[in-house]
């Protein structure tokens, strides 16, 4: 999972399953990229691009993919 593979969705195609006191983000240089992160195990999961900030890039890695099927 510490890899990345790129998943783009639009920002209102993307839930998060979990409660935002168990995800850190972390900003740098302009602040416009919000990058967010397992509080816990730190691998990180989903941000919302700088180049793109409608859009959410998920690691499809940390992806539950018998979850994923059963929302298509």
């Amino acid at each position: 999972m510490t890899g990345y593979e790129h998943l783009i969705l639009p920002k209102d195609k993307f839930w998060l399953l979990t409660s935002e006191a168990e995800i850190s983000v972390y900003q740098f240089n302009q602040g416009i990229a919000k990058h967010y992160s397992c509080a816990v195990c730190v691998i990180k999961s989903f941000y919302v691009p700088r180049s793109n900030p409608d859009d959410v890039s998920v690691n499809f890695r940390c992806v539950d993919k018998a979850r994923f099927n059963l929302m298509k």
